[in-house]
């Protein structure tokens, strides 16, 4: 009851997709609502309130390594972070377990001349929906840096599947 008063949705953890349905057209930052456009958020991807909160986090806490599990809007958001930061600042490695998906927003990024930061990975689910990330690929594109954010939006499986995506 009390999450009622405090959201737009009674369980934050679980909310009405009805609530948190919208557009790119309603992001505050101006490059990812031009990037975004009429895409829906939301549903499968981030929501405009998530996109709009993790901008501000970006903006402040200025992370220089990020691994994301799940690519998407979110990649977008990150990869126009990057560029603002200058070239070599900041790396953003992408986990994706959908090769079709990936190479979607492969394209959406190359189209608004985004893709150069970003190091994204197609890395299937095993039965039991944890990722099957090859033995030193993170090592090999972290060198020697520290992952400073860890974004998890995936993977997309059984309930609770995500529960051990940090021990990959």
């Amino acid at each position: 009851q009390l999450l009622g008063f405090l959201t737009r949705q009674a369980d934050i953890l679980f909310p009405n997709p009805r609530c948190t349905r919208g557009t790119g057209r309603q992001l505050r930052n101006p490059e990812l609502r031009d990037c975004l456009g009429e895409t829906e958020l939301g549903v499968w991807a981030l929501d405009v309130d998530s996109l709009d909160y993790l901008g501000e986090r970006l903006r402040r806490e200025q992370p220089r390594v990020i691994l994301e599990c799940g690519c998407g809007a979110s990649t977008l958001l990150l990869s126009l972070y990057a560029r603002g930061r200058g070239a070599g600042e900041v790396a953003i490695i992408s986990l994706e377990q959908s090769a079709a998906y990936l190479e979607s927003v492969r394209h959406r990024l190359q189209e608004a001349g985004l893709a150069t930061p970003v190091h994204l990975l197609h890395v299937p689910l095993d039965a039991q929906d944890q990722y099957q990330l090859p033995a030193g690929t993170l090592a090999g594109l972290l060198g020697n840096r520290a992952i400073d954010w860890i974004i998890i939006d995936a993977p997309s499986g059984r309930p609770a599947c995500r529960i051990n995506t940090l021990n990959m």
